[in-house]
């Protein structure tokens, strides 16, 4: 994802300083006070449990689905939910459409038709969600793929 900010360019020095301390492979706890696009959290993901945090809910949400992606198998939807996804033409008009779309709001960061495909999308991952067909971690994971696709087709430089 495209994020200002982000800490990538700094995990060699941080590794570095976690072995040279010893504090690798002890299973402690690591608090990523600002995880941001969770890269530290997701660099040492192997080596620590993981506490995220940030200011931005978005971010705790995209840095928990990197780290739990693996973890997904979506046994109780019954389906693959990027299938489905990636198959259905269905659109919807939301949030995305009536903010970020130049039919409603003049506002140019999406086309009307993407915006109404992020509204789809956001729809069935949290109904799925509210109807327990999928966990809180392949929640998290869907909206952080969510994430990532909608920074792609975004008509912005950056996020």
């Amino acid at each position: 994802m495209r994020y200002l900010g982000n800490k990538t360019s700094l995990l060699n020095n941080i590794k570095f300083v976690l072995e040279k301390h010893r504090l690798l492979n002890k299973r402690y706890t690591f608090f990523d006070v600002f995880c941001g696009t969770g890269s530290v959290a997701f660099a040492v993901k192997d080596y620590f449990d993981i506490i995220l945090n940030d200011n931005l809910m978005s971010a705790v949400t995209y840095s928990k689905g990197r780290i739990v992606q693996n973890s997904c198998t979506f046994k109780y939807l019954k389906f693959n939910p990027f299938d489905f996804i990636n198959s259905s033409r269905d659109i919807k008009k939301g949030f995305f459409y009536n903010n970020y779309a130049p039919a409603i709001s003049k506002r140019m960061y999406f086309t009307d038709f993407n915006a109404k495909r992020i509204d789809f999308i956001r729809y069935c991952i949290e109904q799925w969600y509210i109807e327990t067909k999928i966990t809180e971690e392949e929640y998290a994971y869907l909206l952080c793929c969510l994430l990532e696709a909608v920074s792609k087709v975004a008509n912005v430089a950056g996020v």
